[in-house]
């Protein structure tokens, strides 16, 4: 009979591995494939081209999350671990059903020094003490906590204590040298506060990066849709107020380049405050160049009338004459490019 017990504890634990993410039946893991000597080899890893490719080219991918295994040295204080993480995609927390219990979902991986922890590696690090908002040394640099994930079931396939996302982040290269603050946090430009009110990212509303990040977007995008559909009027890309948790970036981008009067707005809006914010550092800094990534790169003609406006209002005109603002030649890779430099930035530090 103990016997029988058991055997059915197990296969009740294998066979509901993964069961609390309520869409398993739609994700997919692509592996990798060979064949040689008339033998094929399969493994997990994949080129980081994929994803994007992927969602291109096949309209039946509704999303893509690419991730990264890592083993790193995380300290507070005089407390040092090493722990498992994952460098992820932001789209990683809609596909798969990570809940936090602190933290805003849709904007809580925006940012490039954020790192997302479970509960029990909060409890590890910090002890009884909050971590919300609290700085954590991965190898010789310091991400701040902006979230925290609920501890899960052992079963599952995914496992890790910690993540990283690639967010919005920005370097400051001063006579050719990155300049990284004495806490590595410098060019953390995304935390400026542009208004008293609007999209939250990092705790602070109105920021920087709440107006003009991916997450902060969708925001925008949520508070403008409840808005006209609660007062009876109708929205092309969001039919009711059930489907506004669905609303990204992307989503508005693609109905703005149809046309849809709602969507340009959405963008409008942030094409102003990006040129608010890149005013402050044309008049701080008087550099040579600004290089944007990330959405400016996706959506440049639906924000640059509207940032340039804004720039040749704010700026002093002789620091806004020798400055170039250009998109990344890098593209959609400018995010892998930041993952892979973070990663071997801290694997050389082990």
């Amino acid at each position: 009979m103990a016997s029988a017990t058991l055997i059915l504890l197990w296969v009740h634990n294998e066979i509901s591995y993964d069961d609390f993410h309520p869409n398993k039946d739609r994700i997919y893991q692509a592996w990798n494939r060979t064949t040689a000597n008339g033998r094929t080899n399969y493994w997990q890893g994949t080129p980081r081209a994929l994803g994007p490719a992927l969602l291109k080219e096949y309209p039946g991918i509704a999303n893509t999350a690419r991730m990264d295994n890592r083993w790193f040295v995380t300290a507070v204080g005089e407390k040092k671990m090493s722990s498992h993480s994952l460098i992820i995609d932001p789209s990683f927390l809609s596909i798969f059903h990570f809940p936090l219990v602190r933290g805003n979902a849709a904007t809580v991986l925006d940012n490039s020094s954020s790192i997302v922890i479970t509960e029990s590696f909060a409890k590890k690090l910090f002890g009884k003490d909050d971590p919300m908002a609290r700085t954590i040394k991965v190898n010789e640099y310091n991400f701040v906590v902006p979230g925290i994930l609920k501890d899960l079931p052992a079963n599952k396939d995914i496992n890790f204590e910690f993540l990283f996302g690639t967010g919005m982040g920005a370097g400051l290269i001063l006579d050719g040298r990155l300049f990284s603050g004495t806490t590595d946090l410098a060019g953390e430009v995304g935390h400026l506060r542009l208004a008293e009110m609007g999209p939250v990212s990092f705790g602070k509303a109105g920021s920087f990066e709440g107006f003009c990040s991916g997450g902060g977007i969708a925001q925008l995008a949520q508070t403008k849709v409840r808005g006209i559909l609660q007062m009876g009027g109708k929205v092309s890309f969001c039919k009711s107020i059930d489907d506004l948790p669905l609303l990204s970036a992307k989503l508005v981008a693609e109905a703005a380049y149809k046309g849809d009067e709602v969507a340009l707005d959405i963008y409008r809006t942030c094409g102003r405050y990006l040129g608010r914010g890149l005013s402050l550092l044309i008049d701080i800094l008087n550099p040579e160049i600004i290089i944007l990534g990330s959405i400016f790169g996706r959506a440049k003609s639906l924000m640059e009338p509207y940032m340039k406006e804004v720039i040749l209002q704010e700026t002093l005109a002789d620091s806004n004459a020798v400055c170039q603002i250009v998109p990344a030649a890098l593209g959609e890779h400018i995010g892998d490019m930041a993952a892979l430099t973070l990663a071997e930035m801290c694997n050389q530090t082990v």
